[in-house]
């Protein structure tokens, strides 16, 4: 019976070290989303014997699973709730010295970062920052990477600050562990901020560069947008040559296709001569586009009958968040226009040329789309999650004027003084304040459903159902018997130095909850292993895997300034790696202080 037992732990072990490099193999490569990849592998485990499906359901019911969703919107509410344009304009109406700017972006994200949720805080500063440095006359290129970076660096300030804490506060539950405490992470987080933020206000402008602004490159960088227009009945240029319509000297615009009944005609000769129903694709200066447009008679911007009239016409840029359910899809097959009352007319994509009729182009996460918008174009996107404005709008839609405002900010201290005084429990504090705010209107039961994201729960859910089945399978002391045979058993520091390394790894190839959901069970073997306290271990991964700085993949916040700041993967590499090195030797230092190592 004892071999049988034996047999069967063996197998475990090597099937969910299979999985696990299954894993990080299909997301790396993007052969699958990281929830289609985290399901995956967790079905793997329970047909092979490894887990049961109670095990996973359970996770489901986690405690700081639920919490980020919480939070999450709290966020919403909070963003929904407050002007930050109008706030952003007051904190940085009188600055105009670039230090000083990125002094206060860095310091102000960072703290918002710490009890928020970074993606919207992101998504909702980079159209403000891109507004300011136009003002300035300097390139957004300069602080947009500053701008994710200092939400990772806020992010470890508190246990609430990333959801890769929370994953890892889960972990520890699951598992039987002590969980770290408020000021493990503040006096670590606090210093590994402080040092970061010293280092992108000094340094960080001279590493980046100086691009181009975004919304310049419709004139500027030609190649990378594409506007499409078509030739109805009655128009203008039926039956006339390219040349002879004028097409081909016209300012700021270059006609590039033509898509007639399925062929694609290019390059375009100037005797090429034009016929009804016509599909004519141009690169160029957007506000030209429209004018010429709006200047012939029988040519539209397509399906623009059938956005809401009333306000319609307002062009507006977004950017496809990096877990958009539109990424991979085709313009046609997306629904676009009943979702957002909203027409793609253009679309870029930073470093590569995007070609052919719009409605076949496969929609890719980082791209920037320009849009014909209707009038309930912004209460639409507000209440979602694929896609984040990018140019500021507000002179085409108003923003209502903020009742009951004491009661709002009575509200949200109402989570923070929970939380401080110890009267209510952290988790019971939140579910009290989502209550109320749902109550008093502040937050709808509609836009719950909307910021819902059910990738984020299957990727949370499996992640801790691989970390617990990861320890029980034998699979954690396998790998941490490597680390053991190459690192001295006596040597703390040079061990935890190892472990954060390679969470480092894993997180600049796969996500960021993926690393340290892969990483804990190692770092929970070693700590039982060497019988001494987890703590430091624990601490060692959880920074690990928020030091995504390296790749624009390695973090939502990274991918989502990617395509609007113009830059290439080396400019992450340019001012990510020395930023690593400032994180990684603060963050060991100060865990080597902290736990007296």
């Amino acid at each position: 019976m004892d071999t049988l037992s034996h047999i069967s732990d063996f197998f475990d072990a090597y099937l969910i070290l299979l999985v696990v490099i299954g894993i990080i193999a299909t997301i790396f490569t993007n052969k699958l989303s990281p929830s289609s990849a985290f399901l995956l592998g967790t079905l793997i485990l329970i047909m092979g014997g490894a887990e049961n499906v109670q095990g996973l359901l359970a996770s489901f019911s986690n405690m700081q699973v639920i919490t980020i969703f919480i939070l999450i919107f709290i966020t919403v509410a909070i963003r929904h709730n407050t002007n930050v344009d109008a706030l952003f304009d007051k904190w940085f109406k009188k600055t105009d010295s670039p230090g000083v700017f990125m002094t206060k972006l860095s310091v102000t994200v960072a703290v918002l970062s710490s009890f928020l949720n970074n993606t919207p805080i992101v998504a909702m500063l980079m159209s403000n920052v891109q507004q300011w440095a136009r003002q300035n006359d300097i390139s957004p290129s300069k602080f947009l990477i500053p701008l994710s970076y200092a939400a990772i660096l806020g992010g470890m300030i508190t246990v609430i600050g990333t959801s890769t804490n929370l994953v890892l506060m889960g972990l520890l539950s699951s598992n039987g562990e002590g969980l770290l405490s408020f000021m493990d992470f503040f006096v670590v987080g606090g210093m590994v901020c402080l040092f970061g933020i010293l280092f992108q206000v000094l340094f960080g402008r001279r590493l980046l560069p100086d691009r181009v602004i975004a919304m310049k490159q419709f004139s500027e960088n030609r190649g990378q947008y594409i506007h499409e227009v078509e030739l109805e009945d009655g128009n203008d240029l039926e039956g006339v040559t390219v040349v002879d319509a004028g097409l081909k000297n016209l300012k700021g615009i270059y006609l590039i296709e033509i898509s007639r009944n399925g062929e694609v005609i290019t390059p375009i000769e100037p005797s090429t001569v034009l016929q009804k129903g016509d599909h004519l694709y141009f690169a160029g200066d957007t506000e030209r586009l429209v004018r010429f447009v709006e200047n012939q008679k029988g040519i539209k911007l397509p399906s623009e009958e059938k956005l809401d009239k009333v306000g319609a016409g307002s062009i507006v840029e977004v950017i496809v968040s990096a877990n958009s359910k539109l990424a991979g899809v085709m313009v046609k097959d997306s629904h676009f226009r009943q979702n957002y009352n909203a027409s793609i007319i253009g679309i870029h994509r930073n470093g590569e040329k995007v070609s052919g009729k719009i409605g076949y182009v496969k929609i890719k996460s980082g791209d920037l789309l320009l849009l014909l918008a209707g009038n309930d174009f912004e209460h639409r996107i507000k209440e979602d999650k694929d896609l984040y404005l990018l140019t500021n709008i507000r002179e085409s839609f108003k923003k209502p004027l903020v009742r009951r405002k004491p009661v709002y900010y009575f509200l949200q201290a109402l989570v923070a003084g929970a939380l401080f005084t110890g009267y209510f429990d952290f988790f019971f504090s939140l579910v009290l304040s989502l209550f109320l705010l749902v109550w008093f209107g502040f937050l709808t039961v509609d836009s719950i459903k909307s910021n819902f994201n059910f990738d984020l729960l299957i990727v949370l859910a499996c992640s801790l159902t691989l970390g617990k089945v990861f320890i029980e399978s034998g699979a954690a002391d396998l790998v941490s018997d490597q680390f053991l045979r190459f690192i001295p058993k006596n040597d703390v520091k040079i061990l935890i130095t190892a472990l954060f390394a390679f969470t480092v790894l894993l997180t600049s190839l796969v996500t960021n909850v993926a690393a340290v959901s892969i990483a804990f069970p190692i770092a929970y073997s070693l700590a039982h292993q060497m019988t001494m306290s987890g703590d430091a271990f624990y601490l060692t991964i959880a920074f690990g895997a928020s030091a995504a700085f390296l790749t624009p993949m390695g973090y939502q916040t990274n991918m989502m300034v990617y395509g609007p700041g113009g830059y290439k993967g080396t400019d992450f590499l340019r001012a990510g790696l020395p930023m690593l090195l400032v994180y990684g030797i603060t963050s060991l230092i100060m865990i080597f202080w902290w736990f007296e190592l």
